[in-house]
């Protein structure tokens, strides 16, 4: 039998290769499904922080109605104000940035840093929200880094 008809024989290391590619190409997508997911999940709480903080800077009383229901329940209007009024390096057109994103049981928190106006100083920022019919409210607010 002549050699021209006779099917080439694949090479092992080929299809090792391929292998070794397509695996790769599958850790790459998972991490990208992994990462990304969180972050999809988590960016409207993100979006309602960041306004809850804008707007709670410009009118902390008009704030106050957007918060969740537990949390008006366990601190009247007037404190919220004075909790807002007493920290202007946070509620004062501060750059706000979250580096750590967890949500569980329908809890999203957010932790990262305040940065006041200016550049100036820095402030420690976890923020717990709740979802209420379709809008994420503000849970929990806390400044002191713990």
């Amino acid at each position: 039998m002549d050699d021209a008809n006779q099917p080439k024989k694949s090479s092992p290391l080929k299809w090792l290769l391929l292998a070794f590619l397509g695996c790769g190409c599958l850790c790459f997508a998972f991490m990208g499904v992994a990462i990304g997911v969180p972050f999809m999940i988590t960016q409207p709480a993100v979006d309602a922080a960041q306004a809850h903080f804008r707007d709670a800077g410009a009118d902390p009383g008009a704030a106050y109605d957007g918060l969740a229901k537990p949390f008006q329940d366990a601190t009247p209007r007037g404190a919220f104000v004075e909790f807002v009024e007493a920290r202007p390096y946070v509620y004062k057109g501060a750059d706000i940035t979250f580096s750590s994103r967890n949500y569980q049981n329908g809890v999203v928190t957010l932790m990262g840093t305040a940065t006041a106006a200016g550049g100036g100083s820095q402030a420690p920022v976890k923020i717990q929200l709740v979802k209420e019919g379709e809008a994420w409210k503000v849970l929990n607010v806390d400044l002191t880094g713990s």
